[in-house]
Formats: C-alpha cells, structure tokens, sequence
C-alpha cells in the first residue's frame, strides 16, 4: 500500500501540553515523550472525546495560528475544490450522454 500526499483543507483544534497532565484518554505514539517534548494536544473538532499528542517539531515544521488570511486561503482552496469537482462531474455526464446516445443508435440497428 502506497502513502499519499494531502493538504489540509479545514482548522486544527490544539493546546499546548500541560507537564504532569492525565495523558489517559489522549492518544500517544510510542515514539513521543510529552514531558520532555513539551508538544501539543489536538482534538476532533466533531468529536471533543478524540483527542492525541502533537510532537513539537511536527506541530512547528506543520502547523501555525489561525488568522483571517488563513481562514480565507483555506475557504478560497475547498472553493476551488469544489469546482474542480463540478467540472469532473460535468465530464462525466458529457461522457455519459454520449455512451448513452451510442447505446440508443446500437439499439435502433439491432431493432431493424
């Protein structure tokens, strides 16, 4: 199984890590040591109960505060997602339209 390239397309919900905090219900790689690393604890947005620890270079190589202009890039980019998902869709339907016009002429030659 190969690993894909994605960009974000929505806000990351995070605080920092607070030293000697109950990581029980905080989802925690192996890898990371939230007392030395001192990173940061995101959550689900839709579900406040899912919540994991957020390495501090990965939060400061990937992440940043929001600000409006962010808010407007993030909005501009699901914007144009979502044309080039119309525009996809109305290929498909042109597409579509010209199978099924194909289908009617074969049809009408095997009715003859």
């Amino acid at each position: 199984m190969s690993w894909g390239k994605y960009v974000r397309t929505g806000v990351s919900e995070m605080r920092p890590y607070v030293a000697g905090e109950p990581m029980q219900d905080i989802s925690v790689s192996a890898e990371d040591d939230p007392q030395t690393d001192m990173g940061m604890i995101a959550r689900n947005p839709k579900n406040h109960a899912d919540k994991w620890y957020v390495a501090r270079a990965y939060f400061e190589e990937n992440l940043a505060p929001v600000n409006n202009l962010l808010i407007e890039n993030t909005l501009e980019m699901q914007l144009n997602n979502a044309k080039m998902k119309i525009a996809r869709l109305e290929r498909d339907i042109a597409v579509l339209k010209v199978k099924m016009d194909l289908y009617a002429r074969m049809i009408a030659v095997v009715a003859e």
